[in-house]
């Protein structure tokens, strides 16, 4: 399915156009149809997909690496709010949670995990914040658990499995697969937090306003992506792409595929949840990565200009 053409369909030169991703998953899937697929070639745009295996492609933004990063908010938010960053919100990628608690055998409900090891992305936030807020809401404190910061979904299941970590938040399929392997799952994220924007997608103002076009241009060749990848239509070919891009098993990438589909979490407008947004940052007032004072205005993070453009067409 891969096009290898180095020209957009009216013969002009393409664009190079990279995006940095934490981990290759179902959370940036579309990305990853979008480079299978050379979709991106329609809007005029050589789209490559870097995994930064954890990292935050937040330093990759600053100095030009990538034009844009799909990452969690709390990072943005913490770096405008600290830095006074010209790294703004773009458009939304996971507007809600679609995570489960996994934990390893031995942990059966929540008060066991009192001195278990939590594995979580990175110091940037991600499922770091919302776990605390899960255990806080099951009578568990800071204390009360340790933290290794190891990087993203298909990393945290490799150390449950090796025992380096106790629980983790794990996004389909992987929260069948660690069910299958004999793990237990003490619960959905949504159930304790609704509304929480997971997921999104960052630019480098500085550059965006000199390259508005071209990210405009990458926003309708994303949304016209997603709606591909979550079309009933095209399961097969992308469940594919998920087995070969992913390497998971074709009934494991089938099961992510239909309850990413049937949950929704990534809103097919690419549109930001402000409700999502308002819990993030409630959330990280309440972890104390925030001043205690700080305004709750989620506008004030994100710049929407260029997903307007890009939906109007």
């Amino acid at each position: 399915m891969v096009d290898n053409v180095n020209s957009s369909a009216n013969g002009a030169e393409l664009i190079p156009f990279s995006v940095g991703i934490i981990s290759t998953g179902f959370f940036t899937l579309p990305l990853q149809v979008a480079k299978a697929t050379g979709s991106m070639k329609k809007f005029g745009l050589a789209l490559e997909v870097v995994d930064t295996h954890g990292e935050s492609p937040v330093d990759l933004l600053k100095s030009g690496d990538i034009q844009v990063g799909a990452v969690p908010p709390e990072g943005i938010i913490k770096r405008i709010e600290s830095e006074k960053s010209d790294i703004q919100i773009i458009a939304g990628n996971t507007g809600k949670l679609i995570l489960d608690i996994i934990a390893r055998p031995q942990f059966t409900k929540f008060s066991d995990l009192k001195g278990a090891v939590f594995g979580t992305i990175n110091a940037d936030g991600g499922t770091l914040y919302q776990f605390q807020e899960i255990a806080h809401r099951n009578g568990l404190g800071p204390d009360d658990y340790r933290v290794n910061r190891l990087g993203g979904a298909p990393a945290r299941w490799k150390a449950l499995q090796a025992g380096t970590i106790d629980v983790a938040l794990q996004p389909p399929p992987l929260n069948y697969m660690a069910e299958d392997a004999g793990f237990n799952n003490l619960g959905h994220s949504y159930d304790f937090i609704p509304e929480y924007q997971y997921g999104i997608f960052a630019a480098d103002m500085g550059w965006a306003q000199s390259n508005g076009d071209t990210l405009t241009a990458f926003l309708r060749g994303l949304m016209e992506t997603a709606k591909f990848t979550y079309d009933p239509a095209n399961k097969d070919d992308v469940v594919s792409i998920a087995v070969n891009l992913i390497g998971l098993e074709k009934r494991y990438a089938e099961r992510g595929w239909q309850e990413f589909h049937d949950r929704r979490p990534l809103p097919l407008d690419l549109g930001v949840n402000m409700a999502g947004m308002r819990k993030v940052l409630e959330i990280m007032i309440h972890a104390g990565q925030l001043p205690s004072d700080t305004k709750i205005d989620p506008a004030k993070y994100i710049r929407g200009d260029f997903l307007a453009n890009a939906q109007s067409f």
